[in-house]
């Protein structure tokens, strides 16, 4: 069994949109926005590279997210500088929870077969 990890690297960052909802007939119906689709895309295209021929696992996963942000440019100097050095960051969007529902949207199916195998994260 094949436990080594598989890093899956994706610039930029996009939040996991909320579903929109609309009524078709009698009918409600929901969709994906286009941006947080092409997202998961991006994620999904990057890890079947990484991973080439192999199949997607079936076994319980451990998940590691390092997101990355620009220190907001409006900052003043000061308080940028104290960002950079790790010792304050923005409390802003995107938030972490949705940026980690995005990147397990876009990796299930791919590198584990489904996110419920995910046992920690």
């Amino acid at each position: 069994m094949d436990r080594s990890p598989i890093t899956v690297t994706v610039p930029g960052s996009q939040r996991k949109g909320r579903a929109r909802s609309f009524i078709r007939g009698a009918h409600i119906a929901h969709y994906t926005p286009e941006k947080t689709r092409a997202h998961e895309g991006l994620i999904r295209r990057a890890a079947l590279d990484q991973l080439g021929d192999k199949p997607a696992v079936e076994q319980p996963v451990e998940f590691s997210l390092r997101a990355d942000f620009a220190v907001p440019p409006f900052w003043p100097p000061r308080k940028q500088q104290l960002a950079l050095a790790g010792d304050i960051r923005s409390r802003k969007r995107p938030d972490l929870d949705n940026v980690l529902k995005n990147w397990l949207d876009g990796l299930s199916g791919a590198s584990f077969v489904d996110d419920a195998l995910i046992v920690q994260i």
